[in-house]
């Protein structure tokens, strides 16, 4: 209880700091190598524009869709809609889950393998700021490689041998992903070979028609493996890992340059940072880059830094 009341009272003071948003011009990104996805509810809409309108001004990128989650209201699509001017929508009805689980954020990787038929795919969550131009993003885009956040600064792409092992080794709990991760070594080896702990607020998934039915299969299996529990929420994001560890090329990105922010102080090295859960507002960083990108964006000649931002 003390603990939701600290995250609203944080949420409402950081509010002005994301309102300023609101004041700078749309964004028209020329680059159409990729789409930039996210799935989105009402309260997430200010955050979701710093993200996106950071990402757009450091990439280019000017494709986005967004998938509601039934709570936008129409002053909301009109708002995103003026800030970002070629932003499609997407709703929940068309989302087709077959056997797959149904919430958890599967819906929004569901969809995903429907855009990524043919299109490069890039998953970006609402919490989340880039602070300078994404090198290795966009190599990957140009080269058709996946990618994905990596979890921590051990995370490795491994055979699910190694992975699974190492899984039940270190014994970090009983959520549902440390666990699935522990039984990937049962899979037949045509499922699945190798896979890198990541984490799907930031993931690029590069064009593949069979990807869907790669998934359906994975969580079959998975199912067999775990029953009930795989319809837990946590398994979309094993299932993101899976994906991004199929294609022969999909990469974890550099862990000093693409961060999970903690609580520490960033360095100038994070291009791209993650604000997730518990550590979201800790030490005022997430309200000092949203501040910064309406600076920058309202003042192109003002340099746009993790060093800039705290000063």
């Amino acid at each position: 209880m003390l603990f939701r009341l600290r995250r609203a009272s944080q949420f409402w003071r950081a509010r002005p700091d994301f309102a300023r948003i609101l004041q700078t011009p749309p964004m028209t990104g020329s680059d159409d190598g990729a789409v930039v996805f996210s799935q989105l509810q009402h309260k997430d809409v200010l955050a979701y524009l710093v993200a996106a309108k950071s990402f757009a001004h450091w990439t280019g990128y000017g494709r986005f869709v967004l998938l509601d989650d039934g709570t936008l209201t129409a002053e909301d699509r009109a708002l995103l809609r003026a800030h970002l001017p070629r932003l499609q929508f997407r709703t929940m009805s068309e989302v087709h889950y077959g056997d797959l689980p149904v919430g958890g954020t599967w819906e929004r990787l569901i969809t995903i393998c429907d855009l990524a038929e043919r299109d490069f795919v890039i998953q970006l969550d609402a919490d989340t700021v880039t602070c300078a131009p994404l090198d290795e993003v966009k190599a990957c885009v140009a080269r058709g490689h996946s990618f994905t956040l990596r979890a921590g600064h051990t995370a490795e792409m491994l055979p699910v041998k190694q992975l699974a092992e190492l899984a039940n080794t270190i014994h970090r709990g009983d959520h549902v992903q440390l666990v699935a991760e522990g039984v990937l070594d049962a899979l037949d080896p045509a499922i699945a070979t190798r896979y890198g702990c990541g984490c799907s607020g930031f993931a690029g998934f590069a064009p593949d028609p069979q990807r869907r039915a790669a998934l359906d299969r994975f969580s079959a299996a998975m199912e067999k493996l775990l029953g009930p529990r795989w319809r837990e929420w946590g398994t979309e994001q094993v299932s993101s890992n899976f994906l991004v560890a199929r294609d022969p090329n999909g990469i974890l990105l550099p862990y000093l340059r693409y961060r999970n922010f903690g609580g520490e102080a960033l360095t100038a090295a994070a291009v791209f940072v993650h604000f997730f859960g518990t550590f979201r507002y800790d030490e005022g960083t997430y309200r000092r880059l949203a501040r910064a990108l309406a600076a920058r964006l309202n003042a192109p000649q003002t340099a746009f830094s993790p060093r800039l931002a705290a000063e």
